[in-house]
């Protein structure tokens, strides 16, 4: 027999950001859940009111039938701490052929990560939960597909993990998270429904805020490796530069250089904390979950789940504390490359400051030898300038009289302050030679 009564399609989605998260709900649920995303950050907190909805679950209000049987389903909304989480919920009281069609009813997005969780009862005992799992599988991906799952037990259930670390680090998007519980009966399956969806809620968020650090301290290696590089390349052609517009603009690239590489450097050990954290709580709850199952008095070993917090542990928080010790004392490299480009500078200006010193010098000794010159000769200018003839008393001066008075000053002034721009010249120059 391959049946698997009442196949239920879960997906879990988890949001950074609220806006993200409301896009995803009906406009009537939208409408609800605004006012009540404002306020503090709770570590877990239902969002709907209870008054008119039933525990807190908004119904899957689409009228819509699949293979002539009508489909159930809610929302069920949750504010972790800093983060937003739905749950949308579907079945159908047919058989595991309609998962593909169920999962196209489930057309929200995450920004942080989801994860789809397919489960249903059997309708024997001795059905092989193991094809039924494989058939439910193929199903709902509309294809056949390779990948080998995890093993776990739950609540007697035989629950397959698919996907449980990404594939493709820069496109967390395109990763499918997938768990496959089939109950051996109809009780397992209902107990697993009202006594551990939120536990379900709890510790896939963690995982994938595991997830979604991880991936962002992959970036963060890569940036910290190309800023190094351009730093060393940067020092590599300063030779080169002797213009000290070039040298600025190469130490104002040194200099963001440097600041995006120590933020960067913080941004990896923050993600590290982040990791850290959501691991231990990823415990936690794991535990929660082994500890409230074995009330029940059946078997209960999430193995699979455990190798994830085992994965994270010895190789995700190993290898960011390797990357931060390998990264560390790059900073202090790029700290002293910064400085010499900021010393070459600096003596370029100083030099280029000198040599308008040193040309102020000059021409300001010339010109104030220039100015008393003209103000001593200008007395005599007049009669070494007046006319040979001898004007009558009431004969007017010739027009053109101040005109050569004024011309004769400016020649006298020229020449004079030229000459003694040479000897300053001369002076400043033998000044500097005689310095150490």
């Amino acid at each position: 027999m391959t049946k698997l009564l009442y196949p239920t399609l879960d997906l879990f989605l988890y949001h950074l950001s609220p806006e993200k998260f409301l896009a995803n709900l009906p406009d009537k649920l939208q409408t609800i859940l605004s006012p009540s995303l404002l306020g503090d950050k709770p570590d877990y907190l239902p969002l709907l009111p209870p008054a008119g909805y039933n525990d807190q679950f908004y119904p899957f209000d689409s009228v819509c039938k699949i293979g002539g049987y009508s489909v159930d389903g809610y929302y069920y909304p949750v504010q972790l701490g800093d983060t937003y989480a739905l749950l949308f919920d579907c079945s159908v009281d047919c058989d595991l052929n309609y998962f593909q069609q169920l999962k196209n009813l489930a057309t929200q997005k995450a920004d942080l990560g989801q994860t789809w969780m397919l489960s249903g009862y059997l309708d024997s005992p001795k059905d092989n939960p193991e094809l039924i799992a494989h058939l439910a599988y193929k199903a709902f991906l509309g294809k056949e597909d390779q990948q080998q799952p995890k093993r776990s037990k739950f609540l007697d259930a035989t629950v397959f993990e698919i996907g449980q670390t990404p594939q493709d680090w820069q496109n967390l998007s395109e990763t499918n998270h997938i768990v496959i519980i089939i109950y051996p009966t109809e009780e397992h399956y209902k107990q697993n429904a009202l006594n551990f969806y939120d536990s379900w809620m709890r510790i896939f968020c963690y995982r994938h805020k595991i997830i979604w650090a991880y991936r962002e301290t992959r970036q963060l290696k890569k940036q910290l490796a190309e800023d190094f590089q351009a730093s060393i390349k940067e020092l590599q052609n300063l030779p080169q530069q002797t213009n000290l517009t070039k040298l600025r603009a190469a130490l104002e690239r040194s200099n963001k250089t440097l600041s995006n590489y120590a933020n960067n450097l913080n941004y990896l050990r923050m993600r590290q904390a982040v990791i850290e954290v959501n691991l231990h709580n990823y415990r936690e709850t794991l535990d929660d979950i082994t500890e409230k199952a074995s009330q029940f008095d059946s078997e209960t070993n999430l193995t699979s789940f455990r190798e994830f917090a085992n994965l994270v542990s010895q190789k995700y928080q190993k290898q960011i504390e390797k990357d931060y010790s390998s990264f560390s004392p790059g900073l202090g490299v790029l700290e002293n490359i910064t400085n010499n480009i900021r010393g070459i500078v600096e003596i370029e200006q100083v030099e280029i400051d000198r040599i308008f010193q040193e040309t102020v010098e000059t021409w300001g000794v010339g010109l104030a030898t220039a100015g008393i010159t003209a103000t001593a000769i200008s007395p005599f200018v007049t009669e070494i300038t007046k006319p040979y003839f001898v004007k009558k008393p009431d004969q007017p001066t010739p027009y053109w009289l101040p005109w050569l008075n004024l011309s004769v000053t400016i020649l006298f002034t020229l020449a004079i302050g030229r000459c003694a721009k040479k000897r300053a010249e001369k002076w400043v120059k033998s000044r500097h030679s005689s310095k150490p």
